[in-house]
């Protein structure tokens, strides 16, 4: 039977939200049709993981091989700046690898006009740097409003490593980084 294949962070942070839409999170098995796969990669925390550390690159692809062994038809990652391991990730196994919603970028700029800009929230804008957007194929960020969550509630959650989460004041700070 099919399923995907999810490469998680180390982080043991859990949503506290009440509200059915958020609580426990991704990794809540109820919330699919078919369960996922979940496998933790040791040493990956957001903080070495978001900042590029290139040691996290080989956990990731032995996790991956192994959800792939145990009937993975898909990968995909908890955190969007895993998409530094797309490549080798993908080399490494023989199912579909979507690391990162920002494997999107290219299409997205392809689809508007070259007057008109993307707008990216992330993590933190310090570390979506010129490495990821030439690995994009984006050789200039003109086209792109970055913006990133340094400062706020959310990105000091990100870096505890078995933080709470509560997802109403995660869309106040993206609210807040929008404004």
């Amino acid at each position: 039977m099919a399923t995907i294949g999810v490469l998680c962070l180390s982080n043991g942070g859990r949503y506290t939200s009440e509200d059915p839409d958020f609580a426990p999170g991704l990794v809540d098995p109820s919330r699919y049709k078919l369960t996922p796969l979940f496998r933790q990669i040791p040493g990956a925390w957001a903080s070495n993981v978001v900042a590029g550390d290139p040691s996290c690159e080989i956990e990731y692809v032995k996790a991956a091989q192994a959800l792939v062994r145990e009937g993975a038809n898909a990968i995909t990652c908890d955190c969007g700046f895993t998409v530094r391991y797309q490549q080798a990730i993908a080399e490494a196994v023989p199912v579909p690898v979507s690391t990162s919603s920002l494997l999107l970028l290219p299409t997205l700029l392809a689809n508007v006009t070259e007057k008109r800009k993307i707008a990216v929230i992330t993590a933190d804008s310090r570390c979506l740097d010129a490495d990821i957007l030439a690995m994009l194929g984006i050789d200039s960020p003109s086209r792109l409003i970055i913006e990133g969550l340094e400062g706020t509630d959310t990105y000091n959650y990100m870096w505890d490593e078995d933080g709470k989460i509560d997802p109403k004041k995660v869309l106040a700070d993206i609210d807040a980084v929008v404004s």
